[in-house]
């Protein structure tokens, strides 16, 4: 078990993966099991649209903001603290933690996107709502651990 914790530790995007499957899972064994299942749907009737269209607007403006951030990142190189980081073997993982972050937000926009075609309040589609709560919950992880990474940067920066 020590060996598992300490490979997940060593791979935290995985990490991240693991419990967003795992939450929503979760989530789908709730709602399976205590029958809230035409709960939600009466939830969304008349709104799906709308919720489809601001999710579509939200994902892809923090997409923006993180291909920003690691823009910022990449060309940041005038401090001594933040050269040795960029040569370390730890910072592909901090360019890592951004492309992925990138490439969850733009598949919450692409399944936000899709949603506002096929999930519809004369046929909703209950599992359609589950995979845009998981790529929520990912893409949230991952954008707090961006933030993360771009204030230790900053902080590095700061401190000459």
């Amino acid at each position: 078990m020590k060996r598992f914790i300490k490979f997940l530790n060593r791979h935290f995007m995985l990490k991240d993966f693991i419990f967003s499957v795992i939450v929503t899972l979760l989530f789908l064994y709730i709602t399976k099991e205590f029958k809230y299942e035409n709960a939600i749907i009466n939830l969304f009737d008349g709104i799906r649209q709308q919720l489809y269209g601001t999710m579509t607007g939200f994902f892809g403006t923090l997409l923006g903001f993180i291909i920003t951030g690691l823009s910022i990142l990449i060309t940041m190189s005038d401090n001594k603290k933040i050269n040795v980081l960029k040569r370390s073997k730890y910072y592909i993982q901090v360019y890592k933690s951004f492309i992925y972050t990138s490439l969850y937000l733009a598949l919450a926009t692409v399944i936000s996107l899709i949603g506002l075609v096929i999930d519809k309040d004369i046929s909703p589609h209950l599992f359609y709502l589950y995979i845009l709560f998981w790529s929520s919950i990912i893409s949230f992880i991952s954008i707090i651990r961006c933030i993360w990474i771009l204030d230790r940067m900053i902080q590095l920066k700061i401190e000459k």
